[in-house]
């Protein structure tokens, strides 16, 4: 019977080491997916934000995106 229990728990130890290693790849591989977003996203600020250093209004405010848009519709609309 005690073996039994010591069979067990090496099973379930194993089990769970093996888990480990499966969430520590999946951080790794979430860790390097936000490195990437973080670097678009950056990229796109800055986008942003010489789309409105370009498109001031009269009064030298820079218009928001959503102004942008409006003010820039696509012929089909």
């Amino acid at each position: 019977m005690h073996e039994t229990r010591v069979i067990n728990v090496e099973s379930t130890l194993a089990h769970l080491e093996h888990k480990v290693e499966e969430l520590s790849q999946l951080a790794f591989e979430q860790g390097r997916v936000i490195e990437c977003l973080e670097a678009k996203l950056g990229r796109m600020q800055n986008k942003v934000s010489e789309i409105e250093d370009l498109n001031k209004d009269r009064d030298g405010q820079g218009l928001s995106p959503t102004e942008f848009a409006a003010e820039n519709k696509p012929p089909h609309y």
